[in-house]
């Protein structure tokens, strides 16, 4: 029988088995077996941060936004400014050319009250929207921040427990097995050894779901999924 731990464990690797047949357009009965060893992907946070700013849909839309109000901002200072229009015209006497003829011509634009208010409504909305790009940059990238940080440490943690702990505890239960056969280890001790052997593989699981989780959501923020 498992236990509610094991059973809870098994329930978050089917889950991360789904996200994966997600992720690659599988369904999830096409997956076999366990994620034992969801598939890794590579960057650092610099990689992972230029590519989030870079891709983001939402940071793309805020953006947009951004270059929308920054154009209607240029349009309302250009409709306050006076038009000046310059001229050349020929005078001719009989066939020859007399003289030549400079014209000025100056438009000086009206209802100046509401120009200045349609300005400084713009101004507002271009400010506006340069802040909220700024605050979505900086979301962004504290979100990608900790979800690195959250990878890394994942794999940090693989790494012990692959090359470390679990190689230990092996040699620990395989020694109290055969102690257990010579009569030289109780059974309480050899079924603690083979408890802590169980235990740092639900604790390897449990870290490459969490890493591959953290992952996914960086696919996510780069819009790359």
């Amino acid at each position: 029988m498992l236990g509610n731990e094991q059973l809870a464990l098994l329930a978050e690797a089917e889950a991360a088995r789904a996200e994966l047949a997600g992720l690659l357009n599988l369904a999830p009965a096409a997956l076999g077996g366990q994620p034992d060893s969801l598939p890794e992907l590579l960057g650092t946070e610099a990689d992972w941060g230029e590519r989030a700013r870079a891709r983001n849909p939402g940071l793309k839309a805020l953006a947009q936004r951004r270059q929308g109000a920054d154009s209607r901002y240029r349009l309302s200072q250009l409709n306050n400014r006076p038009e000046v229009g310059l001229g050349l015209s020929a005078v001719q006497m009989g066939n020859g050319l007399d003289n030549i003829e400079l014209m000025l011509s100056v438009r000086l634009p009206l209802q100046q009250g509401a120009r200045r208010a349609e300005r400084a409504e713009a101004g507002a909305m271009l400010a506006r929207s340069q802040a909220l790009e700024e605050a979505g940059r900086r979301e962004l990238e504290q979100a990608v921040y900790g979800l690195v940080a959250r990878r890394d440490g994942s794999r940090q943690q693989l790494e012990l427990l692959r090359h470390s702990l679990l190689p230990q505890a092996e040699l620990t239960f395989e020694s109290a097995l055969a102690g257990y056969a010579t009569g030289r280890v109780e059974f309480a001790m050899l079924l603690d050894a083979r408890q802590q052997l169980r235990r740092l593989g639900q604790d390897q699981l449990r870290a490459e779901v969490a890493r591959f989780r953290a992952e996914n959501a960086l696919l996510t923020l780069t819009g790359e999924q």
